[in-house]
């Protein structure tokens, strides 16, 4: 730490502590911006919820306890994602659109107090849950993948979804480890 004395590491640990906080006067005089101070780093996910938490609280928001107006950009959004396919886009293109779309759902699941991520874990284990069932489908029958084609495990899909949704719930909602 150049010419200065320390004495054991709770020494260490003060200096740079100090060190850290001028560097971050520093980056702060340089970028003024109500986004400054967002790692990079976050997750895409967690980084628009913080992006978006951030211009809210300077006003830069859609009106609280309306949600129609969310709904509605979410949907713009998604035929933006269909027009860019339809189309055939470039793939840079239909990205972009897509990261417009997740944006705008983690936007809405902000303004009705869901955590994104959670959300999306939560509806991960779902997935995998009913497909691991639609597995044991397809052993228990002695088949193969290949033998099925998408109509009959779609089938199986909704016969799983549809003796499970009540299941998932309860299951979902004691699973404290996505709390």
């Amino acid at each position: 730490f150049g010419k200065t004395k320390v004495e054991g590491s709770a020494d260490v640990l003060a200096n740079w502590e100090k060190i850290k906080a001028t560097e971050k006067d520093i980056q702060k005089r340089e970028d003024t911006s109500i986004l400054a101070g967002i790692p990079e780093s976050l997750p895409p996910l967690l980084k628009a919820y913080r992006i978006q938490a951030k211009v809210a609280h300077v006003g830069f928001d859609w009106e609280q306890g309306n949600v129609l107006p969310l709904q509605e950009k979410v949907k713009e959004e998604l035929q933006e994602v269909s027009d860019a396919l339809s189309l055939k886009e470039s793939q840079e293109r239909v990205e972009e659109e897509i990261g417009d779309l997740f944006f705008a759902v983690v936007n809405l699941s902000r303004h009705v107090g869901v955590n994104p991520d959670v959300a999306l874990q939560r509806a991960n284990k779902k997935f995998e849950f009913r497909f691991r069932q639609v597995e044991n489908m397809v052993h228990e029958a002695g088949k193969e993948w290949n033998d099925y084609n998408l109509e009959e495990l779609d089938r199986f899909w909704r016969e799983v979804k549809g003796s499970n949704s009540a299941t998932d719930k309860n299951k979902e909602a004691s699973d404290s480890s996505l709390l």
